[in-house]
């Protein structure tokens, strides 16, 4: 941190190569003749302002929308490596295709709920939503999210998925994968 550097460099009274910003400050700083030990006590003032600015941002991150800065590194890597636009053979003891509600979902699209960056380029790219049809991808990844945690804080009633996504939403989209292909962080809808 700028600062704390360049009472360090106050303090001991030299000049950084390596760090030429922090030594003209410092300089400045001794044109004022800062003793050492209030340089030595003002750079822990802002070494410890920055460590606490840095933790305050790692408690705040899970809970905000930049949490995909964690999550989309491991969803791009669980992404799967099938064959894509291959169909799987549904046996009719196979529930997977049945998801009324958010809690019937795999850990995996959990994860891809909340690794989205919120970029938009599932939007643009989606044929659907170009041709003006109820259907923005951005909107169904963004929307899903927000039900899923308020269903964890029981903060809402058990709202089936069909009600937090329209059906005509649902009906719209054509299965052309044009949203994943554009997708950064590989979320598979």
């Amino acid at each position: 941190m700028l600062p704390e550097n360049a009472f360090r460099l106050a303090e001991v009274g030299q000049a950084s190569s390596w760090r030429p910003v922090s030594t003209a400050l410092a300089t400045a700083l001794g044109l004022f003749s800062l003793q050492p030990e209030t340089a030595a006590r003002e750079a822990a003032i802002f070494y410890w302002t920055h460590i606490c600015v840095v933790l305050g941002f790692l408690i705040y991150i899970p809970g905000s929308k930049h949490r995909h800065m964690f999550m989309a590194i491991p969803n791009f890597y669980l992404r799967s490596l099938l064959l894509k636009g291959v169909v799987s053979v549904l046996m009719p003891q196979d529930k997977s295709a049945d998801v009324s509600d958010i809690d019937q979902l795999s850990w995996k699209h959990k994860l891809d709920l909340i690794s989205c960056t919120e970029c938009g380029r599932c939007q643009e790219a989606c044929p659907v939503n170009a041709a003006s049809l109820p259907l923005s991808p951005k909107k169904v990844i963004m929307d899903l999210p927000d039900h899923m945690i308020a269903q964890e804080r029981c903060e809402e009633e058990d709202v089936p998925l069909v009600g937090v996504i329209s059906k005509e939403t649902l009906w719209a989209c054509t299965s052309c994968r044009a949203c994943i292909e554009a997708c950064p962080a590989r979320i598979e809808r």
